[in-house]
């Protein structure tokens, strides 16, 4: 039987987006200004056309603020895509879930423990402060990787049958 499970999680504004956004905004209306001060009426068009085009890629700087990560899992491999926007995919990781050397919760003693060795560290939860972030241990493109992520009920149950190593 075929089992198809797949979960998107928004990932939640931190301080760096605020200041990523705020500063954005105000250096566009300064660049808009100042662009508007040097041409004066004798290059409105121009003025204008700039204006917008600056309008427009803070509009693209600040909506890539917006980050969701959806996971799949599909007859045992685990797909994790990173989508910016809603209109950038980017894998972030794909395995099998009964190759994972461990999974458990972020805030187990597990996490210190398992995090020596690792190349890399995947995160794919909307907030690492959160209860329900778990994380696990697996090999991706060749190096040993820790990913953290939120799976439901039903991902976590399904993982927890195929691999004997994950830990409530």
């Amino acid at each position: 039987m075929d089992t198809f499970i797949e979960k998107i999680v928004s990932k939640k504004k931190d301080i760096l987006d605020y200041v990523i956004i705020s500063g954005t905004s105000v250096l566009a209306v300064f660049i808009i200004l100042m662009i508007f001060t040097s041409m004066g009426a004798a290059g409105g068009a121009i003025a204008i056309v700039l204006s917008v085009a600056i309008g427009y890629l803070t509009y693209m700087i600040i909506t890539a603020r917006n980050i969701e990560y959806e996971y799949a899992l599909t007859n045992g491999e685990l797909d994790i895509d990173k989508i910016i926007a809603r209109r950038k995919r980017k894998r972030m990781f794909s395995g099998n879930c009964r190759e994972f050397e461990i999974m458990a919760r972020a805030s187990s003693e597990k996490n210190s423990e398992y995090s020596q060795g690792v190349m890399a560290k995947i995160n794919a939860a909307s907030s690492l402060k959160s209860d329900d972030v778990y994380f696990f241990v697996a090999q991706y493109k060749g190096k040993r990787v820790m990913v953290y992520f939120e799976p439901d009920d039903r991902i976590f149950s399904l993982i927890k049958a195929m691999n004997r190593k994950v830990i409530e």
